[in-house]
């Protein structure tokens, strides 16, 4: 179960997508997709502390979506984003 909080209005549903197993990724695609043109939703991108010292949290970006399908979204051209984005060096 996903942890989440009910308000009057709206659910607050917290995922953390990298521990999405085959079958996890399988349900989204299967349930939650086809439902995206019918929903309004708000993604934001959250970067997690892991220690005391590195709070508070920080949004990193945020979308919102109403009636967003994936089925008809035009894609972007291969390689859009790597070309964009300048090299990390680690």
């Amino acid at each position: 179960m996903l942890p989440s909080v009910q308000h009057t209005h709206y659910t607050e549903v917290f995922v953390d997508v990298h521990r999405f197993s085959y079958l996890a990724r399988f349900a989204l695609d299967a349930y939650a997709l086809p439902a995206l043109p019918r929903a309004d939703v708000d993604l934001s991108l959250v970067v997690e502390a892991r220690q005391e010292e590195e709070m508070p949290e920080q949004i990193l970006g945020a979308v919102h979506f109403r009636g967003f399908d994936f089925k008809t979204a035009p894609s972007l051209p291969d390689g859009f984003l790597c070309a964009q984005l300048p090299a990390l060096e680690l």
